[in-house]
């Protein structure tokens, strides 16, 4: 391992910070390996940064092949496309306007999403208490 300065340290860091996904991975890759003999946890140790990571980057380094983030997978997904049985459209539609000035094609619905959870609970309730007369009693 080759002994960095403090300002080093600083610089390699402050490069990373300024690139994203296979460039950053690639970056990483090749300080760990000019400056850290190939290992990811001294990579770790050395710059805060995730030895997994790291890793990886040295894995594409050394096949060729880049690894495509999947950024559109990560976090939660539409209501509407968790569930697809929900009918908002129906609820929405009597509350859409045309923009006043006929500036634009598109229709505006001035419904809010307090209303709309209201909607949507008297709708389902009634429709359960429809479907299953158990629920009545």
């Amino acid at each position: 391992m080759a002994n960095l300065s403090a300002q080093h340290i600083k610089t390699i860091k402050d490069a990373a910070k300024k690139l994203t996904g296979a460039k950053r991975r690639a970056f990483q890759a090749q300080v760990a390996i000019d400056y850290l003999n190939s290992k990811p946890h001294l990579a770790e140790k050395t710059f805060g940064r995730d030895r997994r990571t790291v890793a990886l980057g040295l894995y594409e380094l050394r096949t060729g092949f880049v690894c495509f983030d999947d950024f559109k997978a990560r976090g939660n997904k539409k209501t509407v496309a968790k569930i697809p049985q929900l009918e908002i459209v129906p609820l929405a539609e009597p509350e859409n306007q045309v923009n006043p000035k006929f500036q634009t094609m598109f229709k505006y619905t001035r419904i809010t999403a307090k209303s709309m959870r209201e909607a949507l609970i008297t709708q389902k309730a009634g429709h359960i208490l429809v479907k299953n007369p158990l629920v009545i009693s």
